[in-house]
């Protein structure tokens, strides 16, 4: 190596992958914490990651925290939120807290406000990680392209109910390769991602994973798209090698440069702060990199758009220049 692992994430996922009791997942996070630190002492170790999909979706205050589990996904169904509390009860063996963010990206700042409230409750504060991100899918963990069904998929923000209908005849155009719907869903995807990586960096989250270095082809026809976007959520385009079973790269997505132009953009940033306005839908965000602002900015509306649909846009102001926001986030510099 050319650089020491430091982080390890003990477990999977708190849901369907860690099924065991929580008293029995703790006994081998104690223990590996335990092993890891004696044998690096700047090992970083943390919890299985949480999973919060859907939990945060109304907004719930503390209050509400209770019920919002209560009523979440059913892939989190076995653990309760009793559990999830008995893992952040331990801060003695775990060095950063971790959750998973698979839905829309300002579920981070839900996520992130609901383990801060947690920590500060049972009196530490913690690193924050995110191990694991996709693509906001629209419909998961079912099937998305039979919107009649007597078993579908979950709807996932921002897509309702109403919406089922259209998004199945989206899925079934981006399974046949339908070039205008993969044109669109290929953007969409790295918008998406751009967007989960400013958010987390403006809520503090130290370390975020990115996803997929390529599609997750079995979820597409085979599964009926059975992950939403996600299945679509590559950032290089491969040929797989049975035999070998080696992966070549063949060409590159958007998402590659999305993240390759990102970075470019906000390497080495010492603040970043969300600029608060009063237009609904705008975000925007300042990063200060050697001492000089750069802005990343767009425009989100409430409503789910698909391939078809008209572009939502807004005029914007920031440092005097005057933007066209989109969904698509740009970057701004002085």
């Amino acid at each position: 190596l050319k650089s020491p692992v430091r982080y390890y994430e003990v477990g999977v996922e708190f849901s369907s992958y860690e099924p065991e009791p929580v008293s029995e997942y703790l006994a081998v996070l104690e223990r590996a914490y335990k092993a890891a630190h004696a044998a690096y002492a700047d090992v970083k170790i943390g919890h299985a990651a949480l999973l919060l999909t859907a939990v945060f979706k109304d907004n719930p205050g503390p209050g509400g925290y209770a019920a919002a589990f209560q009523n979440a996904l059913k892939p989190m169904k076995d653990h309760s939120y009793s559990d999830i509390k008995t893992i952040l009860d331990r801060p003695d063996i775990f060095d950063f807290a971790n959750f998973h963010a698979l839905s829309e990206p300002y579920e981070i700042e839900d996520a992130v406000q609901w383990l801060r409230h947690e920590m500060k409750s049972r009196g530490y504060s913690k690193t924050l990680v995110i191990s694991d991100t996709a693509i906001t899918p629209f419909i998961a963990w079912g099937q998305a392209t039979d919107c009649k069904a007597a078993v579908k998929g979950l709807v996932i923000p921002p897509a309702t109910e109403n919406d089922r209908c259209r998004i199945a005849e989206y899925f079934k155009k981006l399974i046949v390769k339908d070039q205008a719907a993969l044109d669109w869903t290929r953007e969409y995807v790295a918008s998406d991602m751009v967007k989960k990586v400013v958010i987390a960096a403006e809520q503090g989250v130290e370390l975020i994973d990115t996803s997929f270095m390529e599609d997750l082809e079995p979820f597409k026809a085979l599964l009926k798209a059975g992950a939403g976007n996600s299945a679509w959520g590559g950032m290089v385009q491969t040929k797989l090698d049975l035999l070998s079973q080696s992966h070549t790269v063949t060409g590159y997505f958007p998402s590659f440069y999305a993240m390759k132009e990102l970075v470019k953009n906000i390497k080495g940033y010492t603040a970043v702060e969300r600029l608060r306005t009063d237009e609904n839908g705008i975000y925007a965000y300042e990063f200060t990199i050697g001492g000089e602002p750069v802005w990343v900015a767009w425009y989100e509306s409430s409503k789910l758009v698909l391939p078809g649909d008209p572009t939502p846009k807004k005029q914007f102001s920031i440092a005097g220049k005057e933007t066209i926001l989109t969904p698509k986030p740009v970057f701004i510099i002085r």
